[in-house]
């Protein structure tokens, strides 16, 4: 496709030149007479900042003059910087302290500042548009923060695993237990139906891609005959899973359009904003940090034993069932789900610097052991981040990411060919020894198409990931006052990532030769290329009483995303040459796109009433290639509002009210619009054809337009000890894309257009305390609880079934009137008669997370829980094992009344599939995601071992450890189809959930 307007395109370049316009005529015109005073001379003030309490130099306290960051801390406390002649007011502020506003009269040159602890973090910034942000206190949205102390306590596949439990209203869970990630993360519900359903992820103000990308797995298992979808079935990772959490300083989770209405026609599933860390004041302070670890299955179906050979024959039949011998047992699923490697990381980082430039630098080796043979994670992350004062109105900040990952994903999932592992399992004897000859060969499954011990020692799923993340900043102060500021801000950069997969399944697994063409090599090459340009303005007024503040930002925005993937099956390898030129049957797919999109961006702040009120209000107008006319703009305005009382009684502290609207979309995808056409012949003249089911685009295909409103409270007690927050948001997303079915008499298969819609209500809260802080002793709590639903209010169409597996299994079923996640299967009446109707719900009731630290002497223990009550799954692995009669359970009697002591498999069989709902199983549970214990040795132990060290810490933590659920299958977090909107819950052998055991130790020098 040609874009209509590239990134050359001069059409961006009046939107700056007017946005530049409208900022001086407004701004810098009516304050002119203030060049001339900014022009005075300077005066250097130095000091030294420490914590209240304990007066330990405070380090990495940022020293701000009206929003413009003069510098910051040492690592001994002390500062340096130069502030303008006369009275002037300058702000010290860090994180997890409440910020200090020092008056500073024109004779002082010296000045020493305490830092109180900020237990609730209510002084942290967050952000409120593209280059604006506010103090948590004031804010009029519910915006969740992770620091990087709750990241990386345990290490983890991905940063997305690390915010599951710790941030209310959102739902992160893991498609499988492979290596290297593979998640999804719902925030506040789901937003669409067949549109993106993934947040937006935004580092250091790069939009980076989180593609998932099928590497082709389905070309062996045959999971579909649809290469579309198939691929969701290949249990691939998603490209956000390639970040270092090492790197990381903090996390912004943007949860709905109140909020994320700032990132446009992106923003319907909500933003994630990472912020990486950034050098320090000071000499260089070195950090190495070593980690060993060991994972185990945490979780396995279990074989049934068979006790005679009659049960034996029963079920395999008289040929595999005359190889039973008395007492024979072989644990197939530990054999194949039983490795434990030695897994370890390695982390070194260095900061510092001076007032004008400071550094960060931070390299990563890791390598996390699967438990499946040739399956694992390698990763090898460097980070470099710069800060530069180019001149007292000019600073500059760049950082670069560069990552190298290689990830073994194994054979799992959905399999229509006895291939995938979990399937395999289901089909095999455990009187049978399927384990390695002394030879080297496997002996032949005689019971199933495939052996799962040769598949896993043979067979190779491989991922190789190149990826280079840069992003730039460029500040331009151009003049700063006490009464007022103005700042000009680029930002933006470049994510890029080249990925490999290699699959190959050789000739001498017992199941290649099944289809005539033994050996099967798959080689997939996807290149991705995202870049992005922000160009904002920036004024700032502050009244002389200071009870107004006014900040207005105009902004400009340019993304262009492209993502080319190209694959090659080759069966039928010649000498089982791992060689796709050496195969005879050869099929190439190549898939290729590009957007374009830009957008504008202007907003009003006011903080009044001795920021007691706050008040904003804006826009961002969005024009994409992706729509139907690429050169109309589509409006997202939002307001929001609160208002802290601050004088109250007993207990309390003070009590914000707040209240936000806001618009977000959610941008049609590639090409959605167009109709593909294939290449044919006829009588050996080249012709382009419409494929079989082609589609046709309305011809106004625009972005789904999401409606937010939110409101909530939050309270703060026992002088800053204790905070409740409360919101409820009541979202509404129309103009769905949806898809129609065509008669054939048209020529084409579906119609996609927009229409209909979904309403998505929820309640979110959170408990933030410190019961007990002492000298000696320190309880710090959290306790995150959410329950969310949606519902489809309108559709344009009949119903119809997401992807699934038919009403026999249980399919979701898009419905006008319904929950928007019901599962409908096949059900009786007390007649007999056979019915399709509801039998399920994937949604949970609620969600609850718990996290407490301990902190005493020396010493921390930290725990997270997390717990989900209600939702249910479709449970595929479990009638895998029924169907063969091969579980467990199938020798366990079923519960009374049972006068032909039926067994338990045997009963569910029995009613299926007449009754789906014997295999639709609750989803509740409780699982320990982290538990870590620390202990910080003596310093004087510390120095007498390493003399250039000056701390020193050990660790035991663990991932994973618990889970407590009703669910029979591996993980009721599981999800067949990948990354989806609505079609996730389905079990269907996929790769078993593991724990983590970990030693760390971190050397500070």
């Amino acid at each position: 496709m040609t874009s209509p307007f590239t990134f050359e395109d001069p059409m961006h370049l009046p939107w700056l030149a007017r946005a530049a316009l409208i900022v001086l005529l407004a701004h810098v015109v009516p304050f002119a007479p203030t060049y001339a005073q900014d022009a005075r001379a300077t005066r250097p003030l130095s000091g030294r900042v420490t914590e209240e309490g304990s007066g330990a130099p405070a380090t990495q306290v940022q020293i701000v003059l009206g929003g413009v960051a003069l510098g910051s801390t040492r690592d001994d406390g002390t500062y340096s910087v130069r502030i303008p002649n006369g009275a002037v007011t300058v702000t010290f502020r860090r994180i997890g302290f409440v910020r200090s506003d020092q008056a500073v009269a024109a004779n002082v040159s010296t000045l020493d500042v305490v830092l109180r602890r900020d237990l609730l973090r209510l002084s942290e910034m967050v952000v409120t548009g593209q280059a604006t942000g506010i103090e948590r206190r004031n804010a009029a949205t519910a915006i969740a923060s992770v620091s990087a102390a709750e990241l990386n306590r345990v290490p983890a596949p991905s940063v997305e695993t690390m915010l599951a439990g710790r941030v209310p209203g959102a739902e992160i869970s893991s498609n499988s237990g492979a290596p290297g990630g593979g998640n999804q993360v719902r925030l506040r519900g789901i937003s669409t139906v067949i549109g993106a359903a993934t947040p937006l992820y935004v580092v250091d103000g790069v939009i980076i891609s989180d593609a998932t990308i099928a590497p082709g797995v389905f070309a062996v298992t045959g999971s579909s005959a649809n290469p579309v979808v198939g691929g969701r079935q290949d249990n691939a990772s998603n490209r956000v899973a390639d970040l270092d959490p090492n790197s990381i300083e903090r996390i912004e989770v943007l949860k709905g359009a109140t909020a994320a209405s700032i990132y446009g026609s992106r923003a319907n599933n909500g933003v994630v904003l990472i912020t990486t860390k950034r050098g320090n004041l000071g000499k260089p302070a070195y950090t190495f940090t070593q980690r060993f670890g060991r994972p185990e299955v945490a979780r396995t179906i279990g074989l049934r034993r068979f006790n005679s050979q009659a049960d034996a024959i029963a079920t395999f039949g008289p040929a595999v069932g005359a190889l039973w011998k008395e007492g024979a047992f072989f644990d197939h699923e530990r054999e194949v789900y039983g490795e434990t490697p030695t897994s370890w990381e390695s982390i070194m980082s260095v900061s510092g610097g001076s007032n004008d430039t400071r550094y960060f630098a931070s390299g990563l080796l890791k390598d996390d052991g699967g438990i499946i043979a040739n399956t694992g994670y390698r990763k090898q992350s460097l980070t470099v981040g710069l800060d530069q004062n180019i001149s007292s109105k000019l600073t500059a900040r760049v950082t670069t990411n560069l990552l190298g990952t290689k990830t073994g994903r194994g054979l799992t999932n959905n399999d229509n060919r006895g291939v995938a592992l979990g399937q395999a399992l289901a089909r095999s004897p455990s009187f049978i020894d399927l384990r390695r000859n002394p030879d080297g060969s496997f002996p032949r499954n005689p019971a199933a198409q495939s052996n799962p011990l040769q598949t896993a020692a043979l067979s190779k799923n491989d991922e190789v990931v190149y990826r280079a993340i840069t992003s730039g900043n460029l500040t331009y102060n151009a003049f700063t006052r006490t009464r007022q500021d103005l700042r000009f801000i680029a930002s933006g950069g470049v994510d890029f990532f080249n990925q490999r997969s290699n699959i190959l399944t050789p000739p001498d697994l017992q199941f290649e030769p099944l289809d005539g063409l033994p050996g099967t090599a798959v080689r997939s090459n996807a290149q991705s290329l995202n870049m992005n340009l922000n160009v904002s303005a920036v004024h700032t007024y502050r009244s002389a009483g200071g009870g107004l503040q006014a900040t207005t930002s105009i902004g400009h925005q340019y993304e262009q995303r492209g993502l080319s993937n190209s694959r090659v099956v080759a069966q039928n390898l010649i000498g089982g040459l791992d060689n796709i030129g050496r195969a005879t049957a050869v099929s190439v797919a190549e898939d290729d796109s590009r957007t374009n999109d830009i957008g504008i961006n202007a907003q009003e702040e006011l903080l009044l009433l001795d920021q007691k009120l706050f008040l904003a209000a804006g826009f961002r107008a969005d024009r994409s290639s992706n729509n139907s006319d690429p050169n109309q703009y589509y409006f997202f305005p939002r307001a929001q509002a609160s208002y802290r009382f601050v004088s109250l009684p007993s207990i309390f502290d003070e009590l914000k009210v707040r209240l936000a609207t806001g618009r977000s979309g959610n941008q049609p995808q590639f090409g959605q619009k167009f109709t593909e056409f294939f290449g044919g012949n006829i009588a050996g003249l080249p012709t382009i054809e419409i494929g079989s089911g082609a589609q046709t685009a309305d011809a106004n295909l625009r972005p789904e337009i999401q409606r937010e409103i939110e409101t909530g409270l939050d309270l703060s007690m026992l002088k800053g000890r204790a905070a409740l927050e409360f919101s409820y948001f009541d979202k509404q997303t129309d103009d769905l894309l949806v898809t129609a079915t065509l008669p054939n008499s048209t020529g084409y298969g579906l119609r996609i257009f927009n229409g209909g819609s979904i309403q998505t209500r929820g309640y979110e809260a959170a408990l933030k305390g410190f019961p007990i802080v002492t000298k000696s002793f320190e309880w710090n709590s959290t306790t995150t609880f959410s329950t969310i639903n949606a519902r489809v209010r309108s559709l344009p169409v009949p119903p119809f079934q997401a992807p699934g597996f038919g009403t026999t299994f249980g399919v979701f079923q898009i419905e006008a009137g319904k929950s928007l996640t019901q599962i409908v299967g096949n059900d009786s009446l007390p007649t007999g008669q056979g019915i399709v109707t509801q039998v399920g719900d994937a949604n949970p009731d609620f969600r609850m997370g718990f996290s407490n630290s301990f902190r005493m002497g020396p010493f921390n223990l930290t725990s997270l829980f997390d717990w989900q009550q209600g939702g249910e799954v479709i449970n595929l692995t479990r009638y895998l094992w029924d169907a063969s009669r091969n579980g467990a359970d199938c020798n366990d009697l079923a519960p009374l009344p049972n006068a032909t002591n039926e067994t338990i498999c045997a009963r569910r069989l029995r009613t299926f599939p007449r009754q789906t709902r014997n295999y639709i199983e609750d989803a509740s549970f409780v699982k320990l995601r982290e538990l870590t214990l620390t202990y910080d040795l003596p310093s004087a132990l510390v120095r007498r071992a390493m003399s250039r060290a000056e701390s020193a810490r050990l660790t035991l933590s663990g991932r994973n450890l618990l889970i407590i659920t009703d669910y029979t299958g591996l993980d009721p977090e599981v999800s067949n189809f990948g990354t989806q909107a609505v079609s996730r819950g389905f079990d269907v052998s996929p790769y078993p959930p593991s724990r983590s055991f970990w030693f760390s130790i971190d050397v500070r020098f």
